[in-house]
């Protein structure tokens, strides 16, 4: 082997070998640092770039996960209103009740009204304030809740919506109940083309009703809303809107009671029969309506039976008119219907609390699912990045020796060519 003072082979080779165990011993401690055997695209490409897909994946699933949290969290606010509206109108329905005890006095009649309307008052303040994130799904403004779900790789959002509802006490919700209506109302139809009946007419009915009832649409479109009229009595346009009453054209049985006996005309509403008599112990005007009074007035009609529609057709008092903020004990047609408009409001309400338990059950399973979903794909991004650690401080340990070694192999192989000056002595 040659001795030469400008080249030290040995030299080199050891601080290859050591340069070589510092780039690995660098490395090891980069992975024990981190936790990470891949943490950036030198490490391993096409590693990193599959987690890095993960890591997004995760992130949307994340940011739905907040988005569901939020959503429960408003559904459980609008839940727990819900159920506390339910128990006041359990209270409300006692109350309703127990004021159509017709023994009664005034002042106890008014004491029921006051504690009725505390309740009306509380449940509108439960309502106001059933918000959470600056939304209320129950005070009738049209907020609705929609809550994301996921994301896929097209960036196609995946959501859960459900509908605001109306449970303030005058709310659409809480009208159209049912009222028992009895007695006799009268009707005026003031002779000639507005009589019910024309003797004149071989004992036919004309078209209409006078305008007390005729116009009373109102009243006319809540029997069409609800299927009642089975006769065929009121008329309707193209778009179903009631525009009046026509006997012409309807199933409406007319009797002829003959001279001093009353004439009829029944029609049916659902269960309902109403029977329009005519007075026929007056005498007849020169119009010839043999069993009208004197001024061709039909004088009264007689209702039979329950009608699912109006309280008092006289005044126009539709149900679509009695809303639970609207009962008042001291008016009787709303004390009568008390108790119909707070059963139908409970209705509405076991629905609503319905939509809002199974909505709030799917978000919680949906968010029991991204957790789950979340969990499994952080375990797979470490499955492909993570660092052994039990291996790399094997690994920190036998490099750390490989370096000490090497540094003195290195040192050795520095002093070699000092070994040449004991030939020139």
């Amino acid at each position: 082997m040659a001795f030469s003072v400008n080249t030290n082979q040995g030299a080199f080779l050891a601080l290859q070998s050591l340069s070589n165990t510092n780039s690995q011993l660098a490395t090891t401690q980069n992975r024990i640092s981190t936790g990470l055997e891949v943490a950036s695209v030198r490490d391993d490409s096409a590693t990193f770039l599959i987690a890095q897909n993960q890591r997004s994946d995760l992130a949307g699933i994340n940011a739905a996960r907040s988005s569901l949290d939020r959503a429960q969290s408003t559904l459980d606010v609008a839940t727990d209103a819900a159920e506390a509206i339910d128990d006041l109108l359990i209270e409300a329905r006692e109350i309703a009740v127990q004021v159509q005890d017709s023994g009664l006095d005034s002042a106890s009649v008014s004491s029921l009204n006051n504690d009725f309307g505390a309740i009306v008052s509380q449940i509108d303040s439960i309502v106001g304030q059933a918000e959470f994130n600056g939304t209320n799904l129950i005070n009738g403004s049209g907020q609705n809740l929609d809550a994301i779900t996921g994301v896929n790789r097209a960036g196609t959002i995946s959501r859960i919506s459900v509908g605001g509802q109306d449970l303030t006490t005058a709310g659409a919700t809480a009208t159209a109940a049912s009222v028992t209506v009895d007695g006799d109302v009268t009707i005026n139809s003031g002779g000639g083309a507005t009589d019910i009946v024309d003797e004149t007419s071989a004992g036919t009915a004309v078209a209409s009703f006078d305008a007390n009832v005729r116009n009373n649409t109102d009243f006319l479109q809540a029997i069409v809303d609800n299927g009642l009229d089975t006769d065929g009595v009121i008329a309707v346009d193209a778009n179903g809107n009631a525009t009046g009453l026509d006997f012409a054209n309807s199933g409406a049985t007319f009797t002829d009671g003959g001279a001093g006996v009353n004439d009829t005309v029944a029609f049916s509403f659902g269960t309902t029969t109403f029977t329009l008599t005519t007075n026929d112990t007056t005498v007849a005007p020169s119009g010839g309506l043999a069993d009208a009074d004197t001024a061709g007035n039909i004088t009264n009609v007689a209702v039979t039976g329950t009608a699912q529609v109006v309280a008092d057709v006289t005044n126009g008092v539709t149900l679509t008119d009695v809303t639970l903020n609207s009962i008042d004990f001291n008016t009787a047609d709303s004390r009568n219907a008390a108790v119909q408009v707070v059963d139908n409001f409970r209705s509405q309400l076991s629905t609503v609390l319905s939509t809002l338990g199974s909505s709030s059950q799917q978000i919680s399973l949906q968010s029991e699912f991204a957790s789950n979903l979340s969990d499994s794909i952080e375990v797979g991004i470490g499955n492909l990045v993570d660092a052994d650690l039990s291996r790399e401080a094997a690994s920190l340990q036998a490099l750390q020796v490989q370096q000490q070694l090497g540094l003195q192999a290195a040192g050795i192989a520095n002093q070699a060519p000092g070994s040449i000056l004991a030939l020139f002595r």
